[in-house]
Formats: structure tokens, C-alpha cells, sequence
């Protein structure tokens, strides 16, 4: 499926089919509680989101001011030199919408995607959310064990995709189609495992 070493979009494309999953129909009469961003890196230099983390922020945004929710929660794990993920993402979206609306993870202690469920659970519960009807976005090839962990912690979930080029992230498992695959294969079948999917 993979060649050895392969960085080329057709591998990365391989990746998104087999992790991806259609973007869940989303009802414009209803209001969703919230819109959860689920970060993927910050850029190589440190002082940025990565492209993939950029553009979760982005649709967050736009889902927000389409008056899907009237709150954006953006969560991650660590990120480098002091910058998380999340805190990434809200430098990219904090100027374009109001203060109350945005929710940031503040720690970066996450360390996995169960993690990024439980704290956007803690979060919304602190901020007096009821998080019953969430709408998570994901990186396209991320999506698919995003959706599947959220489910297991909030009742009702829709899943949107933020597509964004490959690559270009802190993380080596981002750096190639091959270590993408490799890391999501594994993590896909330990979340498995534990009972977090």
C-alpha cells in the first residue's frame, strides 16, 4: 500500500481514504452546543499551527459564524517550545471572534485522542455547556478515529472534516504517508483495545 520512505500526495491520498470518513449532514434549525477543534501539530518552527491544525481552526471558524454554535473549544495535545496545538489554533481564529465564544485547552497534557474527548468533556462541563450535541472537526485523516473516540464520551457527535496539505508538522508520524499510517494503524487497534472506540 505504501512505498518505503514515500512522501509523494498519492501516498498521503492512500492514507485518507483508508482513515477518513464522510463529514457527518449537519441541520441548520438546530443550534449545536459546541464545536469542538481537535488539533494535529504546530508548524516545525514552534511559533505556529501546522497546516493541518491551521486548518481545523479555520473551519471552526466558519462553522461558527454560519451560527452553528455560539461556542468554539479547540483542544490538543503538546505541542514545542511552550506553544500547544490548541493555543495554536486560537492564535489563528481569536481576533475574529468574540472572547466568550472561544474556549482554548489551556495545559497541553493530553497525550492522545481519548485525552482530547475527556478534556473537552471537563471543559464544557466547567463552562456550564451541556455538550449533548457537539460538532467535532478533524484533519481529514485523522477523522475517523476522532469521530469514533468522541462518540464513546459525548451522546450526540457530528463530525466535520478540515482538509489541509500533508505533512509540514512537528510530529515525525506527520512527516510521511508511511509513519502516518504505521502510527494510525497501531494507535486505531490499542484505542481499540482499552475500549475508547
Amino acid at each position: 500500500m505504501f512505498e518505503k520512505g514515500g512522501t509523494g500526495v498519492c501516498n498521503w491520498h492512500k492514507c485518507e481514504k483508508k482513515y477518513s470518513i464522510p463529514d457527518s449532514h449537519l441541520r441548520t434549525q438546530i443550534s449545536y452546543d459546541l464545536i469542538i477543534g481537535v488539533g494535529i501539530g504546530v508548524d516545525r518552527s514552534g511559533i505556529g499551527p501546522s497546516p493541518m491544525s491551521h486548518a481545523v481552526a479555520e473551519k471552526c471558524l466558519k462553522l461558527y459564524q454560519l451560527g452553528y454554535s455560539k461556542y468554539v473549544m479547540l483542544v490538543s495535545t503538546n505541542g514545542i517550545n511552550g506553544l500547544t496545538e490548541a493555543s495554536a489554533m486560537a492564535s489563528v481564529i481569536r481576533d475574529r471572534l468574540p472572547e466568550k465564544a472561544l474556549i482554548v485547552s489551556a495545559d497541553g497534557n493530553d497525550r492522545n485522542t481519548r485525552a482530547n474527548a475527556l478534556t473537552a468533556k471537563q471543559l464544557a462541563e466547567l463552562s456550564s455547556l451541556p455538550g449533548d450535541n457537539i460538532i467535532v472537526v478533524a484533519q481529514q485523516w485523522h477523522a475517523r478515529r476522532v469521530a469514533g473516540v468522541f462518540r464513546k464520551v459525548f451522546k450526540k457527535v457530528s463530525i466535520i472534516k478540515a482538509w489541509s496539505e500533508y505533512g509540514a508538522a512537528h510530529q515525525r508520524r506527520l512527516s510521511s504517508a508511511l509513519a502516518f499510517h504505521v502510527w494510525e494503524w497501531i494507535a486505531t487497534r490499542v484505542f481499540r483495545l482499552k475500549g475508547w472506540l
